[in-house]
């Protein structure tokens, strides 16, 4: 398959992958492309830096993805030589957007009927955690796609810098709610792009339907939500995949 990549935010071109791909083998295809060191080279996709060791299906990258990838030159320091660090490092590291899941934020778990039916699915919520770690079975986002699709489609959750408007920073936490999404320089993190001092994350929705470029944006439809935990309905007792 086909993966877009962005060069220091230049200039895209089409990188063949396959999806036991490394992310440092991507890194080896634009080296020799651009003539510079992999080693010195950062991948961005969906607000996080990939390391070298991950592959192409772990990082959710599908079909005509488009990947931000940044040359990173080593500092001298009063150590000598040391890698530009990234933004908000630990031993827990943000989650990708690629699997992040706000639908709990919305549903209102104040309601008493809705409260016993959670309580109630408890053991299904269980034994979905105890599933093996990849992509969700399920659409988190749902957007209106006013270009070719002309109507409400899966959506793809993506950040990009405030302060340059490239899709070259990296989190320092994912978002938990609707709010840090939604209310502007509510989340912050790095901008990977060179000379840009840019810490705040501006988030967008584009449409998973059909490949798009990184102007691209759809409207976010944040009261449709997925039925993550197969909560039933009251009335007819029907599981819908989706929640209005």
């Amino acid at each position: 398959m086909k993966v877009f990549v962005r060069f220091n935010s230049n200039h895209g071109f089409p990188v063949e992958v396959d999806s036991d791909t490394s992310i440092f083998q991507l890194k080896e295809v634009v080296a020799r492309r651009q003539g510079v060191p992999a080693d010195q080279l950062c991948v961005i996709f969906a607000g996080k830096e990939l390391r070298n060791d991950w592959t192409v299906q772990s990082c959710d990258l599908d079909q005509q993805s488009i990947v931000h990838i940044v040359l990173r030159p080593r500092r001298k320091g009063p150590e000598g030589h040391s890698p530009r660090p990234a933004w908000g490092r630990s031993d827990r590291e943000p989650e990708s957007l690629t699997r992040v899941d706000l639908s709990s934020s919305v549903l209102p778990a104040d309601s008493v009927g809705l409260a016993v039916i959670l309580q109630d699915g408890e053991e299904s919520g269980a034994s979905s955690a105890r599933r093996p770690a990849g992509r969700p079975t399920y659409n988190s986002f749902y957007v209106y796609c006013k270009g070719p699709c002309q109507g409400v489609q899966p959506g793809k959750l993506r950040v990009r810098c405030s302060t340059c408007q490239q899709a070259t920073l990296t989190l320092a936490q994912g978002p938990s709610c609707w709010e840090d999404v939604l209310i502007p320089n509510r989340m912050s993190g790095e901008c990977q792009s060179p000379n840009c001092p840019g810490t705040r994350a501006e988030f967008f929705f584009k449409c998973g339907a059909h490949p798009t470029s990184d102007k691209e944006t759809s409207v976010a439809l944040n009261l449709i939500t997925t039925n993550s935990r197969d909560i039933s309905c009251i009335t007819c007792t029907d599981i819908s995949k989706i929640l209005v």
